[in-house]
């Protein structure tokens, strides 16, 4: 029987419905009666409805990884080294996974300060200009060349 490609509103929420319960896209897809994932890529592309309710499912999965979390990890307690480590990994997947899906909320936190007395410098032209030529003057001390010389051989490139 062939996959159903021809986008149908029905078909659409259940493939939403699985994102959200935390499946991955790939295995929804290689289930019977399901498009494959190129099609569903493609109603996602020229359907904005469908789009729409995709991204949310996709945000609504991120809260599902991230709830699964805490049952792994509860689950781990008493375990082996090796069912612990194993625990750890499937941990560590679904938060980077999640804090791709909704970088806002399981993203990592950027604590960035403004300094009020810092000076900002902007360098002018002429700056730029005599940084680039004592660059040039270095540069061919080292290499045992003239600043034209190492400049042609930089052009050649």
């Amino acid at each position: 029987m062939a996959r159903p490609s021809k986008y149908r509103d029905e078909l659409a929420r259940k493939i939403c419905a699985a994102l959200a319960e935390g499946q991955p896209l790939t295995k929804i897809c290689r289930k019977a009666g399901m498009p494959s994932y190129a099609t569903v890529m493609k109603w996602r592309a020229e359907n904005p409805a469908f789009s729409d309710m995709y991204m949310r499912a996709r945000e609504d999965q991120a809260d599902t990884l991230a709830d699964e979390i805490t049952d792994i990890a509860d689950g781990a307690s008493g375990k082996s080294a090796a069912e612990v480590n194993a625990a750890r990994l499937r941990v560590d997947a679904r938060k980077w996974v999640a804090s791709k899906l909704k970088p806002r909320v399981y993203g990592d936190k950027l604590d960035v300060k403004v300094d009020p007395e810092s000076k900002l410098t902007v360098a002018t032209d002429d700056t730029l200009t005599k940084m680039i030529a004592d660059g040039l003057s270095e540069l061919a001390k080292l290499e045992g060349k003239t600043p034209e010389e190492v400049l042609k051989d930089v052009s050649a490139t």
